[in-house]
């Protein structure tokens, strides 16, 4: 994927209703909230995880995959993926995987990615 940005574009943390200050923990536990473009925020509580995923009762649907899960507000803890049918729960990919992934390429852009308060 390119992105082309206008002249004019600002970097900015803040979005329609989510704004990111933080990076938080690598494997979040307990309450979170979801900000998904199809269905808006949706907070709810983290049932079981894995090494690159966590599953939640916090609801999404079509058009919310790859927004931002947040805990305590304004640290991004994870992504929107979809949903497990065999778990019955709803999917994220939790962000420390993506960072990981990102960093793990030999010329990745987006490395040493931090979160900037603006």
């Amino acid at each position: 994927m390119v992105l082309y940005l206008n002249a004019d574009a600002v970097l900015t943390s803040n979005g329609p209703s989510a704004r990111v200050d933080g990076i938080g923990a690598s494997n979040p536990v307990g309450p979170h909230c979801k900000d998904g473009a199809g269905t808006g925020v949706h907070c709810g509580s983290i049932t079981s995880q894995n090494t690159t995923r966590f599953y939640s009762n916090a609801q999404s649907g079509g058009g919310d995959s790859g927004g931002p899960v947040l805990q305590n507000n304004t640290e991004i803890v994870g992504m929107v993926r979809g949903f497990d049918t065999a778990l019955f729960a709803f999917e994220y990919i939790k962000f420390a995987a993506v960072l990981d992934g990102i960093n793990a390429q030999p010329n990745p852009v987006g490395k040493g990615f931090v979160v900037t308060n603006n």
